[in-house]
């Protein structure tokens, strides 16, 4: 596959798209992210953070959000792997960003 498109996910959808598609073997996904606008990393960061929050709750508060460059950095504790699943496809997802490093720890609670 071929093409441009502005976010991470935008690039993983085209992706899984095509191999739900009857009798397609092999996907070579040669897609590009690249934004049209230029974001402000700062704008990234409060899209991202505003995301986990609507996504994960309460807990986005533990989570840090910094850009570098077109990378969205992760830092902070989240309490399930499925907290933390949304937080990196929500940064995924914003405009800009072409890749995502997680930092962060999942600490569940033992029941007693």
């Amino acid at each position: 596959m071929h093409g441009q498109v502005e976010s991470a996910s935008e690039r993983s959808a085209a992706e899984s798209a095509v191999r739900q598609l009857t009798g397609v073997r092999v996907v070579d996904n040669l897609i590009r992210v690249e934004q049209r606008t230029e974001p402000t990393a700062a704008d990234v960061e409060h899209r991202v953070q505003e995301a986990i929050a609507r996504m994960a709750d309460l807990h986005a508060r533990s989570v840090r959000v910094t850009m570098n460059k077109s990378t969205v950095n992760l830092r902070g504790h989240l309490p399930s792997l499925a907290a933390l699943e949304t937080a990196v496809h929500a940064a995924e997802a914003a405009p800009g960003a072409t890749a995502v490093e997680s930092d962060i720890v999942v600490t569940t609670q033992s029941l007693r």
